[in-house]
């Protein structure tokens, strides 16, 4: 009951977090392969399992099997299991197929990471050539996130992704509190 209510705050949190922005920042077009890295309560994931279409899919992946299990009641009251695929991940990989993803999206989960750099290199492996990695994560330290000291330095997600290989495509600054990057191969 209470990891519902939890699941339930963190989609709250998530669709007061300028999501319409986010999503039309990324361009998804129909028919996309993207992986939902900790995807929590699965707002993320619904709102991509919309845009990729019929055509599309949506891996949500997370660690914890009983978020997956609420994502994937959620996803049947909105019809989209055609589209959404549910993998139980490790803290070292992430277990999605190789050269199978266009799109990784990460939203708050980066901070949670341990070995950042092997995790990604992990990664890299899933995406298709042009593939990209999109990281949001809070700020540590600023007053937006859920405790000062809960997040990301300044700097932790440009120096672990270019250590497995990753180089910077864009950045935006209209999250507050907020880092948002996108990374490609």
């Amino acid at each position: 009951m209470i990891n519902i209510l939890k699941l339930k705050h963190f989609n709250k949190a998530a669709s007061e977090g300028n999501p319409d922005k986010i999503l039309q920042t990324l361009e998804i077009k129909p028919g996309l392969s993207i992986g939902d890295i900790g995807s929590g309560g699965g707002y993320y994931t619904l709102q991509l399992a919309e845009l990729v279409g019929e055509s599309g899919t949506v891996y949500a992946v997370d660690v914890n099997k009983g978020n997956l299990e609420y994502v994937e009641k959620e996803v049947k009251k909105k019809n989209l299991q055609d589209r959404v695929n549910f993998i139980l991940a490790t803290d070292e990989n992430s277990n999605l197929p190789d050269e199978s993803i266009d799109l990784l999206f990460l939203r708050n989960s980066f901070h949670h990471l341990k070995n950042r750099k092997d995790y990604f290199i992990n990664l890299k492996k899933c995406l298709k050539e042009e593939g990209k990695i999109v990281i949001i994560d809070h700020k540590k330290g600023h007053r937006s996130g859920p405790a000062m000291n809960h997040g990301t330095g300044e700097g932790e997600i440009e120096l672990n992704l270019e250590a497995a290989g990753f180089r910077e495509h864009s950045s935006f600054s209209f999250l507050p509190g907020q880092w948002f990057f996108i990374y490609k191969k």
